[in-house]
């Protein structure tokens, strides 16, 4: 890819939405999530996985190399990615005996999804995960009507999101798809005979593999530490097949897309809620750390305005996402977003974008594992602050692997980022006692059982 260009801080807050015209009146969205993806399994990001229609996307717009979700498990992540607002903001803390955190976003807030439905768009949903419906960050959104059979065998897995791109009537739109995979049970369909796996390396059937999931978590925790290294590979190739069906799923939205002649008019965003780990810092499907395997994911952007080939070095996080879309596309929403527009790093030059002191990034997640844990990225340093008040420190321009901790050599810095951290909390704090003023403890409760409903089906809790 052409590299990117290199913007100011300083330049970039200066742009204001006053300041900021959609590239069309008629500018569509389509927004790919997909789950439990880091970054560092696409081959545009170094992976090994074959992902050339991913990464083909990439190269029509923009790629943030270095890209976090907010915080390493699907709710959480997902108030954070549609409000633009740090996901404790939003969490229901008083859970009762079993904790299980609940997440909702009040109805008061304006989303970018209701916001375009009133300015007349078609706001609609393919797939969908139920943690994220929970977590009422689909307001205004609608199901996409299911297409009559037969339909074409390339849609399958986004046949709803095809068919309305195939049958387009020219109204401009907002289309959420969120695929589930390559979320574990790492399981893709015919990826066995593939495999090409030795069974006498196994210590059990491969269907034990293909079966390890958050249903069956206390057998993953248990057996995975011991699982040799040619085991876990057998884990990371099924974990890359799935990568590489949803890859393929992407390439048939995109070809639908491009058939009806709207790539030109289409803002195309892929990402994803949280990464996943195969025992890097001795940890294992997601949830229970803010280590890069956990928290970085890929963020790649296409469409008008955007300059091809565009790498983006400068950290950024998904907190960003839905200011920088509400600024293409001149919108009035969001309320007071943490996050920031990104805009003018879309638009290419010469040299790389690199950041500057003025913009940390906040890792946070309440969850029954980590409850009370959070962490910050300040250009490239990572700090995570532990339970007992212990902190990490990281340096990933030296140690991208995050296998050094500098807490002890680097006080300076330590000192710097736990102001930071605080400053953070404390915004956060009062943000979160603004969203739930007005929810009574019944509310609360109903919130938090639906949620739990969610958290059972997917096998998280039981």
């Amino acid at each position: 890819m052409e590299s990117g260009f290199r913007l100011t801080l300083a330049a970039l807050c200066a742009v204001s939405l006053v300041q900021c015209r959609p590239a069309s009146p008629r500018t569509n969205l389509l927004l790919i999530v997909t789950d439990t993806l880091r970054a560092d399994a696409l081959a545009c990001y170094g992976g090994s996985a074959h992902t050339p229609n991913i990464c083909g996307l990439a190269d029509r717009g923009v790629l943030f190399e270095v890209a976090y979700a907010n915080a390493p498990w699907t709710p959480p992540s997902a108030a954070s990615i549609f409000t633009g607002n740090y996901p404790t903001a939003y969490a229901n803390l008083s859970s009762g005996p079993s904790y299980a955190p609940s997440f909702w976003v009040s109805d008061e807030e304006v989303l970018l999804g209701e916001a375009l439905r009133a300015r007349g768009y078609d706001v609609g949903l393919g797939s969908m995960s139920v943690l994220v419906r929970n977590a009422n960050v689909l307001q205004g959104f609608e199901p996409l009507p299911q297409p009559p059979d037969p339909i074409d065998a390339a849609l399958s897995g986004v046949a709803k999101t095809g068919e309305y791109l195939r049958s387009h009537d020219g109204t401009p739109f907002f289309l959420l798809e969120w695929f589930m995979d390559p979320h574990a049970p790492y399981e893709a369909s015919g990826v066995l005979e593939q495999l090409e796996v030795d069974p006498s390396r196994l210590s059990r059937p491969l269907v034990f593999y293909t079966t390890l999931g958050h249903q069956t978590e206390p057998r993953m925790r248990e057996h995975a530490p011991e699982m040799s290294d040619y085991e876990l590979s057998v884990l990371r190739r099924l974990y890359f097949a799935e990568v590489e069906r949803i890859d393929e799923k992407v390439g048939n939205l995109l070809r639908v897309l491009d058939e009806a002649g709207l790539r030109q008019s289409t803002y195309v965003v892929f990402t994803s809620d949280h990464g996943e780990g195969f025992g890097e810092h001795g940890t294992f499907l997601h949830g229970v750390s803010f280590h890069d395997e956990l928290t970085r994911v890929p963020w790649i952007m296409a469409g008008p305005e955007i300059a091809p080939g565009t790498r983006v070095e400068m950290p950024v996080s998904l907190v960003d996402l839905m200011p920088t879309l509400r600024d293409l596309l001149a919108v009035d929403c969001l309320n007071d977003p943490q996050g920031r527009s990104l805009r003018p790093l879309l638009r290419g030059g010469a040299g790389t974008a690199t950041d500057e002191p003025g913009h940390a990034h906040y890792l946070a997640s309440p969850d029954k594992l980590i409850r009370g844990m959070d962490a910050v990225v300040d250009r490239n340093y990572k700090l995570i602050a532990m339970l007992n008040g212990r902190v990490a420190l990281y340096d990933r321009s030296e140690d991208p692997g995050e296998l050094h901790d500098l807490a002890g050599e680097r006080p300076d810095v330590v000192s710097r980022m736990r102001a930071e951290l605080g400053r953070i909390r404390g915004e956060k704090d009062a943000r979160r006692g603004q969203n739930f003023a007005f929810r009574t403890e019944a509310d609360k409760l109903e919130v938090h059982e639906r949620s739990l409903r969610g958290l059972r089906a997917l096998g998280y809790v039981e």
